[in-house]
């Protein structure tokens, strides 16, 4: 099944970095030249400013708005899933401070990508890290259709019609 190029899709990223955000816009910016209609939710559903203190009704209205979004999107959703803290950045985990740049997920990322799978909306995982060197979560990749890596795979598969069926299948290790 081929998704039509006036289908909907949302753009399921972290945006609380630079290096996030700059993805993001590399994204919104194939979609865009593709004439490919994108819900994303960094520029679709704030409130305010990045300064903006998030008040409970505000994220109401933020959840609500991107919940609708996803389900509308007839096209499908793409999945971000790099995810980084800042090198060297203090996390707590487990009581102690740990020095080591790590990755965690964005559980914002993880609810909407499950959401979608629940209303049987395609999901498609995008990373700019190579997919056969890392782990994946199991339930991540099996609610997938697959993994798209690069920007240039992002835009073969978006100027080539958002082709559900031809998104490589995930190959790396799982978690």
């Amino acid at each position: 099944m081929s998704a039509k190029l006036d289908d909907l899709w949302y753009c399921a990223a972290p945006f609380f970095n630079g290096r996030q955000v700059s993805l993001c816009e590399d994204i919104e910016a194939v979609f865009k030249q593709n004439e490919v209609p994108l819900f994303t939710p960094r520029t679709e559903s704030q409130r305010g400013t990045p300064d903006t203190k998030i008040t409970p009704a505000i994220a109401k209205l933020i959840f609500t708005d991107n919940v609708r979004a996803i389900q509308t999107c007839g096209g499908g959703l793409l999945a971000v899933i790099d995810y980084t803290l800042q090198p060297r950045q203090k996390v707590v985990f487990h009581g102690q401070y740990d020095q080591m740049e790590i990755r965690l997920p964005d559980t914002g990322v993880l609810f909407e990508m499950g959401y979608a799978h629940a209303l049987k909306i395609p999901v498609v995982l995008f990373t700019m890290r190579d997919p056969t060197k890392r782990k994946l979560n199991v339930m991540l990749s099996a609610c997938a259709r697959g993994v798209l890596f690069g920007i240039d795979a992002l835009e073969r598969f978006v100027s080539g019609g958002c082709d559900i069926e031809n998104v490589p299948a995930y190959e790396g290790a799982y978690q």
